[in-house]
């Protein structure tokens, strides 16, 4: 059972970062938009003039690593904005990935979604991440843009409107009804990185960051490289579009029948596989076997960058047979990793 109450591996604090978030407003939004100010985008970094060893920050994993790196530039509590220069180093992923550790902090039910925004560039999807929040008087998980709160590439940031974002698994499964040219969905910034793969990718990482592993979104692990290389089968598409009809990608009780809420007041979903899903999710999130590890030094071209820049994400899923609910593992995760 996923409780996304609750903290994961990957958004545990420490005990004195729990003391930096105390002031925090209990407001899911208003905690969004506490995040848009603790994070700047490298891009930007480089622009600002940030020093370049800082620009691996944006490598980083574990929220609490996160939190680390920014209170070393600048103790303050967590609801003082930095200065841009003061803000750790990250992508869409960064800001989305923390607010996630910080809404469980507060016991608010919370997810990561890697897909693509719709609103960035005309007539193509964009590689995003947002943050899902469940409002219980509604029984819905509400979509927010941490990133772009202020920024006004929609009228609701707060409650994006559907097809203002779609995740991995609903791109593909419009890319498999014929519904959407799969070359318009990739990375901005890069010419190669547009395709079926990167939306299966995403897809991929989607359902990770639903079992509460939030991978950067360069990693890869599993037969994904292999659907980059263009190697992979009708059997892997299947795959993906199986398991992705069955995901969690619903945003209310009545559509989104792998949510159980706890208790009668249905104030804290959690997520319960059912023996179909479960299946598919074995092989969907694969990792990748001794000897299939990659070397620190391979590189991506797909998003400009090295995808494995100081290790291989050495992701492990196992899974508990009985009721068919799912266990998750991704040792190491230190540091940079």
């Amino acid at each position: 059972m996923l409780d996304y109450s609750q903290t994961g591996s990957l958004t545990n604090l420490e005990p004195a970062q729990v003391r930096l978030a105390e002031e925090l407003p209990n407001d899911p939004v208003r905690i969004c938009a506490a995040v848009q100010r603790l994070v700047i985008q490298p891009g930007d970094a480089s622009t600002l003039g940030v020093p370049e060893h800082r620009l691996a920050e944006k490598n980083l994993r574990p929220v609490n690593k996160l939190i680390a790196a920014l209170t070393a530039l600048n103790p303050a509590p967590l609801h003082r904005p930095r200065e841009p220069e003061e803000r750790i180093v990250g992508t869409c992923r960064h800001f989305v990935t923390l607010a996630c550790a910080l809404l469980r902090l507060r016991g608010i039910a919370a997810r990561a979604r890697c897909g693509f925004g719709m609103c960035f560039l005309e007539g193509r999807g964009a590689d995003h991440w947002i943050t899902e929040y469940w409002r219980a008087d509604e029984r819905r998980w509400v979509r927010v843009d941490t990133e772009h709160l202020d920024h006004g590439y929609v009228p609701r940031p707060e409650d994006l409107a559907e097809g203002e974002f779609l995740t991995g698994g609903e791109a593909w499964a419009q890319y498999r009804k014929g519904l959407i040219d799969p070359q318009m969905f990739g990375v901005p910034g890069t010419d190669h990185a547009w395709g079926p793969a990167e939306i299966s990718g995403n897809a991929v990482r989607d359902l990770a960051a639903l079992c509460k592993y939030e991978m950067l979104p360069w990693d890869e692990w599993g037969r994904m490289t292999a659907a980059y290389e263009g190697t992979t089968g009708s059997d892997y598409d299947r795959l993906i579009e199986r398991s992705g009809r069955r995901l969690l990608c619903g945003r209310s009780v009545g559509t989104d029948q792998s949510v159980r809420p706890r208790g009668s007041d249905g104030t804290r979903p959690s997520a319960q596989l059912t023996p179909s899903l479960a299946v598919g999710l074995r092989g969907f999130l694969a990792a990748a076997v001794p000897g299939r590890a990659a070397t620190p030094d391979q590189s991506s071209e797909r998003s400009g960058v090295t995808r494995r820049e100081n290790q291989t994400p050495r992701a492990c899923f196992t899974w508990a047979r009985l009721g068919f609910v799912i266990t998750t593992s991704a040792p190491p995760l230190e540091g940079t990793t």
